[in-house]
């Protein structure tokens, strides 16, 4: 075996057993720079859309009850008739923002182990997407929290009182 060939096979261990502990190589964080962390962030927001159509199905027409705009829900029930199905189904819009909001926190948690890289930019960079995918995530959290106590809590204590 060529020397040159027996050096390039321990490079390549070397390099396979730190990407077992760092999870990712620095030449592929060299080469896709910010492709890291694009997928939890756009999951968060893609959890926050999930979570915003429990607010429109629950917390927004409760809301207008309770301030005395009736007549505003209707319009808006005219004008956008999609509310009323996503009402009928609230079960399944709230099991699919639920079971997205478990995915994406557990990425934005696996996400926020991984290293940064060791360039200077790169790392503001991808602190500032974990920061953005944090915060997208605690709106959803808030949002979801939210509509559920307008769809399932709120109901109880108007029949209570």
């Amino acid at each position: 075996m060529h020397p040159r060939s027996q050096l390039r096979s321990k490079e390549v261990n070397v390099m396979t057993d730190s990407n077992r502990i760092s999870g990712l190589s620095n030449q592929y964080r060299s080469r896709n720079p910010g492709r890291i962390l694009r997928a939890p962030r756009s999951l968060a927001a893609l959890t926050l859309l999930f979570c915003s159509s429990t607010l429109m199905c629950c917390a927004l027409p409760a809301a207008l009850v309770m301030i005395g705009a009736g007549s505003v829900l209707a319009s808006l029930l005219s004008w956008l008739p999609a509310i009323v199905v996503l009402s009928q189904h609230k079960l399944m819009v709230f099991g699919i923002a639920g079971v997205s909001l478990l995915v994406a926190g557990f990425v934005l948690q696996q996400s926020s182990r991984m290293p940064c890289s060791l360039d200077p930019a790169l790392a503001r960079r991808c602190r500032h997407r974990l920061s953005q995918g944090r915060k997208l995530y605690a709106l959803s959290c808030t949002a979801f929290m939210i509509g559920g106590f307008c769809a399932f809590i709120l109901p109880i204590i108007q029949q209570s009182s």
